[in-house]
Order: structure tokens, then C-alpha cells, then sequence
């Protein structure tokens, strides 16, 4: 009983720190990191009518047109051999 006491003593001096923490200023400055991130993201946010998969620049661009060239292959060579299937001689 006597251990389950000083758990809650000390839950409560921990919760109370916590607490008084969260009151104070905050003098940290923000990482290199965090600002380019931040930077990042405010650009995402932009309503330009772009779609989200476009919005990282040419990069994005080539890979979403990698991507769809790729599959349009795949899908008429898909169709190419159902059509050697069914008009199989």
C-alpha cells in the first residue's frame, strides 16, 4: 500500500511539472529542419489547382508520367493477349 502511495506522489509532482512546463515560454529556436519542412508544407497548402501528386515540381511530373505511360503499356499488352486468347487458331 505504502508503494502505490509514493506512485501517485510522484505522478502528481510529475503532472504538476508537466503542467507548469507547458505555461512557460518557449526559447528554443526551431531547427534548419523543422523551418525547411515548414517551408514545405506551406507550399503543399497553396490552392493553385495543381493536384497534390503534382505539386513537388518536374520530378513529380516525369514520375506520374513514367507511372501512366507504364501502365497504359501494361494494360494494352494485357489486352494484346486475351485478344491471342480468344483468336487462338
Amino acid at each position: 500500500m505504502n508503494n502505490s502511495r509514493q506512485l501517485q506522489r510522484i505522478a502528481r509532482t510529475f503532472a504538476r511539472q508537466m503542467s507548469q512546463a507547458a505555461e512557460g515560454q518557449v526559447t528554443e529556436v526551431p531547427s534548419a529542419r523543422f523551418q525547411r519542412m515548414k517551408a514545405i508544407q506551406k507550399r503543399f497548402q497553396i490552392d493553385d489547382g495543381l493536384p497534390v501528386h503534382l505539386k513537388g515540381g518536374f520530378g513529380d511530373r516525369i514520375l506520374y508520367l513514367g507511372t501512366f505511360g507504364l501502365t497504359l503499356i501494361g494494360v494494352g499488352l494485357s489486352v494484346r493477349t486475351w485478344i491471342r486468347l480468344i483468336l487462338k487458331k
